[in-house]
Order: C-alpha cells, then structure tokens, then sequence
C-alpha cells in the first residue's frame, strides 16, 4: 500500500494536466486499500499517452517489478453518450 500511495501523487498531478482527459475519479472498494481510477479521453493517443508515459507509466513499471499489487485491470469501454457536467466539465 506505501508503494502505491508513493506513486500517487506525481500520477495525480500529471493527470490534472493530461491532454484530452474529460473527467477522471478516484474510486475506492475499501479506501486506502482498494483503489481504481475511472476516466474518460478525448481519444486512444490520449489515453494511452498518460497511461504508459510520465508519472503514471513509471508507477505502472514500479508496480509490475515490485509486484506490490494483488490485481490489476485495464478495460477500455466504448462510450455511447456523455451528459451531464462534471465540476469545470461539460460533457456533452
């Protein structure tokens, strides 16, 4: 959990900033123990610039060779529709 948390803030910094990120959410089973991040980009590159570079893609690589996670999951869902707003955020 120390390791994770180590590597949090940098990652959060940089997704603040991340190009084509409309909205991203912290979301926890159990806080502090069970973390995910729920997001929604612009497109692909974007996405997978922030996922695999940077703070984040450092943090990826810290976690598979300390394999300081129990699990992980990437998933990727095709989006049919955006409404609503989202605190500085229109999304559709």
């Amino acid at each position: 959990m120390a390791a994770f948390w180590r590597h949090s803030p940098p990652a959060e910094r940089a997704l603040a900033r991340a190009r084509g990120c409309r909205l991203a959410v912290g979301l926890g089973e159990a806080p502090l123990l069970r973390q995910a991040t729920f997001s929604l980009w612009d497109d692909l590159d974007a996405m997978q610039a922030y996922a695999r570079g940077g703070a984040h893609g450092q943090a990826i690589r810290s976690a598979w060779k300390s394999g300081y996670f129990s699990e992980s999951m990437f998933v990727r869902f095709a989006l049919l529709r955006m409404r609503g707003h989202w605190p500085g955020v229109s999304l559709g």
